[in-house]
């Protein structure tokens, strides 16, 4: 994810059951402009605009994007419930 400031990289997906079942990691990282250096969040923008605006990027289509509701995070039993 990138932002005007700061970049965050990591090995997580943006879904539920990642944050409760998966181990991850990351990192922000916020730099400050220093004269005629390109930072990394500047470097990461510029990958971010490259991919948006490549070919291979496509345009979602409202009336077929799955319904993310449906999907739920199953709860699971606790510690003291096992036998």
């Amino acid at each position: 994810m990138v932002t005007d400031t700061s970049v965050y990289l990591g090995n997580l997906n943006w879904v539920g059951n990642e944050f409760v079942y998966n181990a991850g990691v990351g990192m922000v990282i916020s730099q400050q402009v220093e004269q005629n250096n390109s930072t990394v969040v500047e470097r990461m923008k510029a990958v971010f605009e490259r991919d948006w605006h490549s070919h291979y990027s496509k345009t979602l289509q409202p009336n077929k994007i799955p319904a993310c509701s449906v999907h739920t995070v199953k709860e699971q039993p606790a510690a003291s419930d096992a036998v």
